[in-house]
């Protein structure tokens, strides 16, 4: 069989040497069509997606309002009664006291994403407790020191979410009291043809995978 292909392709080949030999006397009727040029543009000009994390009740600090605050300082434009923000009240606490802390999430690019927020609690005490909003959001490992909240549904274009939490109580039982912190932040992905919770977890493990558990 390997001597017969060779021998055909041999043949093929002294039979194109003669069509180019006698190729100057002969004019084929051809033509061609157009050129399609078939352009591809991204979601929102390419650019990546973007959010903020905000907590108005804790820090002062309105969306669009100072660059990436940590929640360690009161915003120095807040307008309202300052004494009143969790942050402040958090600095002297006493059993009973329920402090604002409202962690919220706004989608500052021009697509849909779905939003997921940590919420490092290694160091909260056993008399310290988080008011998760269940409702608006997927609460996972509550027991755990992180805990994982996912926004049940995309958020849109200057959308936001609602607080994951909105208020931290110590409670009025507590004989003992020390100093905590609670760490938070917050994790988008697109929302374009992810189109179930589900599936946004594991797309959010996918891109994530050293925070987010497999789905």
């Amino acid at each position: 069989m390997k001597n017969k292909k060779k021998l055909i392709t041999t043949i093929a080949s002294l039979a194109l040497v003669g069509a180019i030999s006698i190729g100057a006397t002969l004019a084929y009727l051809n033509a061609q069509s157009q050129q399609m040029t078939n352009t591809f543009t991204p979601k929102d000009g390419g650019k990546n997606i973007s959010i903020e994390l905000r907590e108005p009740n804790w820090d002062g600090y309105n969306f669009g309002e100072g660059k990436n605050p940590d929640g360690s300082t009161v915003n120095p434009g807040y307008e309202g009664d300052a004494e009143a923000l969790g942050l402040n009240e958090a600095k002297e606490f006493s059993p009973g006291d329920v402090i604002a802390k409202d962690p919220t999430v706004k989608n500052t690019c021009g697509q849909d994403v779905w939003v997921a927020v940590t919420v490092d609690k290694t160091g909260l005490p056993s008399y310290a407790s988080l008011n998760w909003d269940k409702t608006k959001w997927d609460i996972v490992g509550e027991s755990g020191n992180t805990v994982i909240a996912y926004y049940r549904t995309k958020v849109t274009t200057n959308g936001t979410t609602s607080p994951v939490f909105s208020q931290v109580t110590i409670s009025d039982t507590a004989t003992e009291v020390a100093g905590f912190d609670i760490d938070v932040k917050a994790y988008a992905i697109q929302g374009e043809n992810i189109d179930t919770l589900d599936a946004a977890k594991a797309a959010f493990h996918t891109e994530f995978d050293s925070i987010f558990p497999e789905a």
